[in-house]
């Protein structure tokens, strides 16, 4: 019987050992490498994953009906990292009038961490046009807008994408889509 050694010229027992070991020392690494960045919980709807899993078609037929009472309008002239203010416009669809009273709850948020959610607050409420405080970003580029709003009971939701790098560009996204 021979003996297993390289001399011999027997590689295939030691490719498999190595490939094992291999095997272990990057399944060990995938593990390391979770547990250091765990999963952040998504605070898309301005809810919890699980509230929003389970009422989803809720959240669709409010969004529906807010929109043929009302148009939501974001109104900011640029999106820039120093001191920038969000302005969104209500309007009574069937009055064409801006509507006073609404409840907002806005967030900025980065897209890959939520670290950064900046909570805005309402400053100033004027014939349907409100005005969040000015707020500074801790980092320039892409940022996430979510905003709920209510209204004489009729509820909608809007996501929209910003960038400190192009002021102007504003680009709806999820289920809220604007006019």
């Amino acid at each position: 019987m021979k003996k297993m050694s390289i001399e011999n010229g027997s590689y295939w027992p030691w490719g498999i050992i190595l490939g094992i070991l291999a095997i272990i020392a990057l399944s060990v690494g995938t593990i390391v490498i979770a547990v250091s960045n765990p999963v952040q919980m998504s605070n898309d709807h301005l809810d919890d994953y699980h509230a929003v899993d389970s009422h989803i078609n809720d959240i669709h037929t409010d969004n529906i009906a807010f929109r043929k009472h009302y148009t939501m309008q974001y109104m900011t002239q640029a999106f820039e990292a120093n001191n920038t203010q969000i302005v969104y416009k209500i309007e009574n669809n069937a009055t064409k009038t801006g509507v006073e009273g609404a409840k907002f709850q806005a967030v900025l948020t980065r897209p890959d961490e939520l670290q950064s959610d900046i909570t805005l607050e309402l400053e100033s409420e004027a014939s349907g046009l409100y005005t969040f405080k000015a707020v500074n970003l801790p980092k320039l580029g892409r940022w996430n807008l979510f905003v709920k709003v209510e209204v004489e009971g009729y509820k909608a939701f809007e996501r929209l994408k910003l960038d400190t790098r192009y002021p102007q560009k504003v680009e709806p996204f999820g289920i809220a889509t604007r006019k």
